[in-house]
């Protein structure tokens, strides 16, 4: 694809307000993240479950606007279906430079805000993950020196299953 594509010679103010419309959810997805953080580390499960739901909610809501937003660049330069157009293509299409820094500025904030999103939610993944990695070792270690100590005899009395000698010699 080439970096330019051919259209008309204007940005519709359409995909403004799109562009403004995505950049507002995503800041609210990367506050949905930090709360998520916050959850992760106070061990919220409540605030955790409701967070999630609400992350989807918003995930779905910012890619409505991506498609969207393909749909009208699709139109604008006059491009096939399939094509994806990302916004620097388009850039030449600006009618001056206040539209031309305007429509950057956007793709930069968007472009920023969307890598803030990807960081938060690696991190929040790894703590996620490290915790149940260190709460599943706790518990091995827990049920395995339980099942090392003791042993259930078919009466249902505990047996001593250690590795001991039975009889321990007295002599010095």
């Amino acid at each position: 694809m080439s970096n330019q594509i051919k259209g008309t010679n204007t940005i519709p103010k359409k995909l403004f307000d799109i562009l403004e419309m995505e950049i507002k959810l995503s800041n609210d997805l990367l506050a949905i993240i930090k709360d998520e953080k916050k959850a992760l580390v106070d061990v919220d499960l409540e605030a955790l479950v409701s967070l999630s739901s609400r992350k989807e909610n918003q995930l779905q809501r910012i890619q409505m606007y991506d498609e969207s937003l393909q749909v009208l660049m699709r139109k604008t330069v006059n491009a096939p279906e399939a094509e994806n157009i990302n916004l620097s293509a388009i850039k030449h299409l600006a009618g001056n430079d206040e539209e031309a820094e305007r429509l950057e500025g956007c793709r930069a904030n968007l472009s920023n805000l969307r890598q803030e999103i990807i960081d938060g939610n690696l991190f929040n993944k790894r703590f996620a993950s490290d915790t149940l990695g260190y709460l599943s070792d706790a518990i091995s270690l827990i049920t395995g020196a339980i099942h090392e100590h003791s042993l259930y005899s078919q009466k249902g009395n505990t047996a001593n299953g250690s590795k001991s000698p039975a009889l321990i010699s007295r002599e010095v």
